[in-house]
């Protein structure tokens, strides 16, 4: 049976071989997630035993990042402001520069949103998770991509925010009026 640090070893010269940027980071996270534990506890007890299903478990998510599937989508949440969202491979991953958008948005005093072509839904959500007074909309038209947008686990840290489809033409949302 393996520990923590042996399947971070064998990850992060597996992510090394395939090029991945960060393999030391990547190998933890991946580790973590496919022993089903936080990423600190392998500082911690790095020679805790790992079950044969978390070893399968990981070969699996190396095989995926190996061919260059976005790390998120592996591991199932992408952060992006302070915040840890939920994501599938049907959206585009936030990528980290759209943090910039926010962060200048932010600048100005702003009682409403609206992110029209909203995709993931990070920027409006982001926005008004930091603004609580705020009220916003996402508006999106592509039923595909709403089915399948970046999801936050607790919607209640945002009372103001709607996300809305509507596959005709825009219309405005009722959800979180006031």
């Amino acid at each position: 049976m393996s520990t923590l640090r042996d399947l971070v070893a064998e990850a992060r010269r597996a992510l090394e071989a395939a090029g991945v940027e960060a393999p030391m980071r990547e190998a933890q996270l991946l580790v973590a997630a496919a022993a089903g534990v936080a990423r600190d506890r392998m500082a911690i007890s790095p020679d805790d035993r790992v079950e044969a299903e978390a070893r399968a478990r990981l070969a699996e998510m190396l095989r995926a990042r190996a061919g260059r599937q976005p790390l998120s989508h592996i591991l199932g949440y992408r952060h992006f402001f302070d915040h840890r969202f939920k994501v599938s491979p049907e959206v585009l991953d936030p990528r980290p520069e759209t943090e910039v958008l926010v962060i200048a948005a932010l600048e100005a005093d702003f009682a409403r949103v609206l992110d029209l072509g909203t995709g993931s839904g990070v920027i409006v959500l982001s926005l008004l998770a930091a603004r609580p007074q705020a009220r916003g909309v996402g508006a999106i038209c592509r039923r595909a991509r709403w089915r399948s947008r970046v999801r936050m686990p607790r919607r209640s840290a945002w009372p103001g925010a709607a996300i809305s489809c509507c596959p005709t033409g825009l219309r405005p949302s009722t959800a979180g009026s006031t």
